[in-house]
């Protein structure tokens, strides 16, 4: 009876998981990358064309456009980008020129996305529910399946959720391989790691991560005194020997099982696209990437910007569980070494921190996004511990613990459909978070239908557009004129005319300059407050008797090389007639 309950409570919190991640998906414009990786996928499918978005491993694209099977696109070598090389000429023809429809296309693209996120849910309720116990599974998916950051990157066609499969299936396998050693665990554990390095190229920190978790396995059993006996001991040393044969000999059998997986994702004959794809990679961190962080600007980033993302962009009920299960592990540690499992979590967390604090790319959260299903795994202990005792004080504290799980559902709530722009209240909620970060962090191009809508319900249908996305706005019936910004890669200049208001649009990460050569572009619009906030990601201002505002557009437009229409806005703040 009880095995009954506890299926059914998994069955229900991974159908809300996949609820969730659905019902935020619709009215969803297609995010910057989606543009790019959709249509690149569909090409790798289709006529085993790599050439396409090769920054990113083709594994979770392949699957995304899976579904694309099912409808009636034209032939891509049809295409007139198919000879350019530009990813992004050639996906937005394919989505918005070719004839299908763009918003079914990217529908279908997402669903196996929410796929992944279910098998994900899944493994953190396995691997924590085989540590510490079934309920301590069922807490573990609790947290996986209402932390909005995760359910955002399970509405993405992008590689962050599916790597972060992946690497957590790799280091479960890996984990079970090492606990009961046989060859085919082994090939099962490589296996899995050329999915994640067939995912993405930050899948390469397993490599040091397996390195650290075979050292301790070398000494796990003896940290106390382990060295002593290796110096005095002959009888240990050749213990150790034939630990380090063993453990060496597995990791030779994983790593080439990796790589023949990774060679089977490139078809064979172009897996020398991964490493173009990494050394684009390495020479784009290298070069580093505009970057935003509570108000400062950077090209090389800050090595506490994951740090700073992850405290205001992870709910708080979330982070004090977090904190309360590493002080509880860091009690425990010294009393008993031994600790299965935790230390296959925490090393890489750790390492993953390291990495991406040392790089010079800070565009999003998503980055570090493993850190959350094995956190997540983790935490479960902290639930075990709790429950194992029957005392006052911890009854006292699985109050505190379901008054905290209350406190994240709410934040599930509160936040649908909008998870990309989750913000806790730390940063003041999502409202306030384009004053902490940008981006992925919040604005990522999709909220460009829910724009099109407000322009309906104001019998508008054009606008004055600085749009960070590479959707485009004339698929959804909106007339801009560009107003400049980073996005929209083919501008349209159109003269166009207002019916009732003049609106300005603008989104978060433009209003904040990021991609600017100067930061106070579109300060004279902070000092006003916008008529209409889209989703959190775009701002928008009505200028329709604004003389002020036109003379900041005439003067922006003949800064950016466009004459005309600055001559336009100098004419509307002299209150003259329009063309």
């Amino acid at each position: 009876m009880r095995s009954n309950i506890q299926i059914t409570m998994l069955a229900v919190l991974l159908a809300v998981f996949a609820v969730q991640a659905v019902g935020g998906i619709w009215n969803n414009a297609a995010t910057y990358d989606e543009v790019a990786h959709l249509p690149a996928g569909y090409a790798y499918i289709r006529k085993g064309d790599f050439r396409f978005n090769p920054e990113h491993p083709p594994l979770v694209k392949m699957l995304a456009a899976l579904p694309l099977l099912t409808m009636e696109i034209p032939p891509v070598e049809q295409n007139p980008h198919w000879n350019s090389n530009n990813e992004w000429l050639f996906g937005r023809y394919f989505l918005y020129h070719s004839g299908i429809n763009a918003d079914n296309a990217i529908f279908l693209g997402r669903l196996p996305m929410v796929l992944l996120g279910i098998l994900l849910g899944f493994l953190v309720f396995k691997w924590s529910q085989e540590i510490y116990g079934t309920g301590a599974g069922l807490f573990s998916l609790f947290l996986f399946c209402f932390e909005p950051n995760v359910i955002a990157s399970s509405q993405v066609i992008h590689t962050d959720l599916g790597f972060s499969l992946f690497l957590v299936l790799s280091l479960y396998l890996f984990w079970k391989a090492m606990q009961e050693p046989s060859r085919k665990r082994f090939i099962l554990a490589g296996m899995s790691f050329g999915l994640a390095l067939s995912t993405k190229f930050t899948a390469l920190i397993l490599i040091p991560v397996y390195l650290a978790l075979i050292l301790l396995y070398l000494f796990e059993d003896r940290a106390a005194f382990a060295f002593r006996r290796f110096l005095f001991r002959k009888e240990d040393r050749l213990t150790l020997r034939l630990r380090l044969y063993f453990a060496l000999s597995s990791f030779a059998l994983l790593l080439l099982t990796a790589m023949i997986v990774l060679i089977i994702s490139y078809g064979f004959t172009s897996v020398g696209r991964y490493f173009d794809g990494l050394s684009f990679v390495l020479d784009h961190n290298r070069k580093g990437n505009p970057a935003f962080l509570f108000g400062m600007y950077s090209d090389s980033g800050w090595w506490y910007y994951f740090l700073l993302a992850f405290a205001v962009k992870t709910p708080i009920p979330v982070i004090i569980i977090f904190a309360s299960a590493l002080l509880s592990f860091g009690r425990d540690l010294f009393k008993n070494f031994k600790t299965p499992g935790n230390f296959y979590l925490l090393i890489p967390v750790l390492l993953l921190l390291f990495f991406t604090a040392a790089g010079r790319i800070n565009i999003g959260l998503r980055h570090i996004l493993p850190v959350y299903p094995l956190l997540f795994i983790f935490s479960g202990r902290l639930f075990s511990f709790i429950g194992s005792s029957t005392s006052k004080a911890n009854s006292t504290s699985l109050i505190i613990i379901f008054a905290l799980l209350l406190w994240l559902l709410g934040s599930a709530i509160f936040i649908f459909p909008h998870h990309l722009a989750y913000f806790d209240e730390l940063a003041g909620g999502p409202s306030n978070g384009y004053k902490y970060l940008a981006d992925s962090n919040l604005d990522w191009g999709q909220d460009l239908i829910r724009l099109k809508k407000f322009l309906q319900e104001e019998g508008e249908d054009s606008v004055i557009l600085s749009y960070l996305g590479s959707a485009d706005p004339n698929y959804y019936g909106i007339k801009y004129q560009y107003l400049p910004g980073y996005g929209l890669n083919s501008p349209q200049d159109y003269r166009i005319k207002f019916k009732r208001k003049e609106f300005v649009a603008i989104s978060a990460t433009n209003l904040q300059s990021v991609f600017f050569n100067t930061r106070d572009t579109f300060d004279w619009l902070k000092e006003k407050e916008p008529c209409a906030r889209i989703g959190y990601s775009i701002f928008v201002w009505e200028i329709s008797k604004d003389r002020e505002a036109h003379r900041n557009l005439a003067r922006l437009y003949r800064e950016f090389g466009m004459p005309d229409l600055s001559k336009k806005h100098e004419k509307s703040a002299a209150n003259e007639k329009e063309w």
